[in-house]
């Protein structure tokens, strides 16, 4: 999924998201040259947690239960 994805999934501002990746706090991958950066479905569970942990997780928790 996308970092706009993932946005929409959690409830968290895309430039949160897009900030804490590029900082090496969340997982993705950002294949060359200058694409988008790309987040495994599988990584989902561990990005809930590190967003609980950056104190981001109920506006997380509330947007991806919405979304069930």
């Amino acid at each position: 999924m996308t970092v706009t994805e993932l946005a929409k999934r959690t409830g968290v501002d895309a430039t949160t998201i897009r900030r804490l990746v590029e900082r090496g706090h969340l997982p993705a991958k950002r294949p060359p040259p200058r694409g988008y950066w790309r987040i495994k479905e599988s990584d989902f569970e561990e990005i809930m947690q590190k967003l609980e942990d950056y104190g981001l997780a109920e506006r997380a928790k509330e947007s991806a239960e919405s979304t069930k």
